[in-house]
């Protein structure tokens, strides 16, 4: 089985429309659904919005459910100028970019690994800053496009920030250093929480959105209907990875 979460319930639409239900369970008011897609067990879940909410869900999926690997799917806003509404970003990696111990000597964005965690996986003693996605993974989704020739959109591969803040343009302005020392090209507020729940517990990850809004602060007129068309494309991307990969 994989696992399919997405901050939102309108984010996972078009996972829902394609696939078979088998079941439908209840923990915390998060509907967990699992069905049938691209001729797998899949399990597809919403967390909720924030880094807290999608470690947690994230944390109780891992565990009880014991997933292959995890997905997490959705929309971001561009840190980039060369990135607009629509164009897809693959992390290879995520950082909480809110995440500031300076002053004890970290690196911006590093979480101390004795303050938060001691497991057995052998990278545990070490400091975590950058979170992974699965190169396996990664390497499937190589050569994925949108088939759409109405429009020219892009799908680059890069970094992508996690924070508890929703950047608005000034916002972006103001933590300018940081995005240029930590090299950001896009930001949302979930996807290294679950990516921290995956990296403790050696679940393969994976992490990628569709870009919602730009530096400049353009964004969808017509939102729902951006989410629904976003899920489509994540929805034909993870079906994509799924065809040429066997976890």
């Amino acid at each position: 089985m994989i696992a399919i979460l997405s901050a939102l319930e309108e984010e996972l639409q078009s996972f829902i429309e394609k696939s078979i239900i088998i079941r439908t369970e209840i923990w915390n008011s998060h509907k967990i659904r699992i069905v049938k897609f691209a001729g797998r067990d899949v399990l597809v879940t919403n967390t909720g919005v924030g880094k807290v909410q999608a470690a947690l869900v994230s944390g109780h999926v891992i565990s009880v459910y014991q997933p292959d690997a995890l997905f997490y799917t959705g929309i971001a806003g561009a840190l980039k100028d060369n990135l607009s509404i629509g164009d897809v970003i693959i992390a290879r990696d995520c950082v909480q970019w809110d995440f500031n111990a300076v002053t004890l000597g970290f690196e911006p964005g590093e979480v101390p690994a004795g303050s938060t965690w001691k497991s057995s996986v052998k990278h545990s003693d070490k400091n975590i800053r950058f979170i992974m996605s699965d190169k396996k993974l990664l390497k499937a989704s190589e050569g994925w496009k949108w088939e759409d020739r109405k429009v020219n959109q892009k799908v680059i591969y890069g970094r992508i920030f996690t924070g508890d803040r929703f950047l608005t343009p000034r916002g972006r302005r103001e933590i300018a250093s940081l995005i240029k020392e930590l090299e950001g090209d896009a930001v949302e507020m979930e996807g290294a929480g679950a990516g921290i729940a995956a990296f403790v517990n050696n679940v393969p990850f994976f992490l990628a959105r569709v870009i919602s809004d730009t530096t400049d602060g353009r964004h969808p007129k017509k939102f729902k209907k951006f989410l629904s068309e976003s899920s489509g494309k994540m929805c034909s991307l993870i079906e994509y990875i799924l065809g040429n990969n066997s976890v």
